[in-house]
């Protein structure tokens, strides 16, 4: 397997060959996509998978062992998994935000127009002076 330099140095000449490559970006893209998608089945496999451990609780008559379910870790992997998706892919799985009104209440933007106005004049006063020192 080649080094993720050697990966995006390919990619990088690919791309810069245009029409001529062989579509290697867009290869890597589709197959990132369906690791994701592996990753999210994964928290499934997790999450209906029991995985059973030994626990050992301590007190001042000694110490006992249980076997019990190791939930903690398999929520903590889980909760691993999906805020990497997040991160890797926020458009298909990060939290979704929506800004909405309704029709008693639409959504207003309002733009003051003289304090635009006057930041530009501002912007082009100070690229005159600019140009004269």
């Amino acid at each position: 397997m080649p080094a993720w330099q050697t990966v995006y140095d390919w990619m990088y000449r690919d791309d810069a060959l245009g029409e001529k490559g062989v579509g290697l970006s867009g290869a890597i893209a589709r197959a990132r996509d369906l690791g994701y998608d592996a990753m999210a089945e994964e928290c499934l496999v997790i999450a209906d998978t029991p995985k059973f451990g030994q626990v050992q609780h301590m007190s001042d008559k000694g110490s006992s062992t249980t076997v019990e379910d190791m939930l903690g870790h398999r929520k903590l992997q889980i909760e691993t998994r999906l805020k990497l998706l997040a991160k890797f892919n926020p458009k298909k799985y990060g939290e979704r935000m929506q800004l909405a009104g309704s029709k008693e209440e639409p959504v207003e933007v309002h733009v003051e127009a003289k304090s635009l106005f006057d930041a530009i004049m501002q912007n082009i006063e100070l690229k005159k002076q600019e140009k004269n020192v």
